[in-house]
């Protein structure tokens, strides 16, 4: 699964990891080059 967000809500997205798996496996990239495709804007409780 991969989830887009902004560097805004990078920390909030961390902590609730966190809360879920201490030890979660995640990987963060930039994605600054990456063009095309349809997105959705949807809140972290969705």
């Amino acid at each position: 699964t991969y989830t887009f967000i902004t560097r805004l809500e990078l920390q909030k997205l961390k902590t609730e990891i966190a809360k879920i798996d201490d030890d979660a496996f995640v990987v963060e990239h930039s994605v600054g080059d990456i063009k095309g495709g349809m997105t959705k804007r949807r809140s972290l409780g969705d």
